[in-house]
């Protein structure tokens, strides 16, 4: 783990990981079946339907 600030070389990268991002009326994006911090896949390779990332 980094300790103080991140050095200009490295980049950091939030993300959420849904089943479906809805446009909703004014604009606005709703996130459907937001998974937690980790996923357990039984088996690999895994085929996701529908798997979004925002």
């Amino acid at each position: 783990m980094l300790k103080g600030p991140i050095p200009p070389s490295v980049s950091q990268i939030n993300h959420v990981v849904c089943d479906d991002i809805r446009q909703e009326v004014g604009n606005e994006s709703s996130l459907m079946g937001c998974y937690g911090v980790s996923m357990v896949l039984t088996d690999f390779p895994v085929v996701l339907p529908k798997l979004c990332a925002s």
